[in-house]
Formats: C-alpha cells, structure tokens, sequence
C-alpha cells in the first residue's frame, strides 16, 4: 500500500517517526516534521484531559455541590479543547473555527473557575468560617475580657 492511499482525498498523508504508524492530518499547517510531536501532545492532553474528568465526576458523585458541579464542567471543556484540537489535526475543524472555539472554551473554564471560587468564599462566609474569623475571634475575646475588667 503506498503512502498516498492513506490519505483522504485533498489530504496529505504523513507518516511518523513512531514505528512507521501512519497519520493522516489534512491540515496543510502541519508539516512532516512537527507531526509526530502534534500526535503525541494530542494523545497525552486527550488522556490527562479525560483522566481529570472521570476523577472530577467521581469527586461530584460523592460531593453534589454546586463547586464540584462548576470543577467537573471545567475539566469537560478542557476534553472538549482536546477534541477540538483533534478536529483541527485532521481537518475537520477549520482553524479560524478552532480559535474561535478554543478561545470561547478558555473563557468558559475561567467563569467556571471564578464562580466556584465565589461559590466557595460564599459558603465559607455563611458558615463563619472565612479567612477573617481569627482575627474576628481576638477582637471578641479582647472586648470579654475588658467587659471583665
């Protein structure tokens, strides 16, 4: 089979360094040379991506509040950035589509992280317990023990 019967019609067929495995990427950005490093920076963000996404599920399954909610949805963007990029590799997803969505993705995750932040200072307020409560709890100490005097 040679080279160019891998490749879709309007691709370019590239075959990588690791073990002679074909790849076909359509993207005419990609050169020869960078590919293999694409492949590999793909399938490692496609396997921490996920991976961080089953452990954020598993964490919202035994939580289910509303922070764990906002980190798993983060985390499932951060997939969603990974299939994209696929996307992208193999001509699927057009790159001015491929920015436009990524960066719409980045924004999301960094709302999503905002909140829980807020989310979680929020709590922390409701129940007392915010970063401010030793200092609160020596002044209140101090006013009894000069109520005392």
């Amino acid at each position: 089979m040679d080279q160019s019967d891998l490749a879709f019609p309007g691709q370019q067929s590239i075959v990588s360094s690791f073990e002679g495995l074909p790849m076909t990427l359509a993207a005419e950005w990609v050169s020869s040379a960078v590919a293999p490093f694409l492949f590999a920076g793909l399938v490692l963000a496609g396997l921490g991506t996920i991976t961080l996404f089953c452990i954020g599920l598993t964490a919202l399954h035994r939580r289910r509040s509303l922070p764990y909610l906002l980190i798993t949805l983060a985390l499932g963007a951060l997939v969603l950035r990974t299939v994209i990029g696929w996307g992208t590799a193999v001509g699927v997803v057009p790159m001015t589509i491929h920015h436009f969505l990524e960066h719409g993705l980045d924004c999301f995750v960094a709302v999503l992280l905002l909140g829980t932040v807020y989310q979680s200072r929020s709590q922390r307020s409701v129940r007392g317990d915010d970063d401010d409560a030793p200092a609160k709890n020596q002044a209140v100490s101090q006013d009894v023990q000069n109520q005392q005097k």
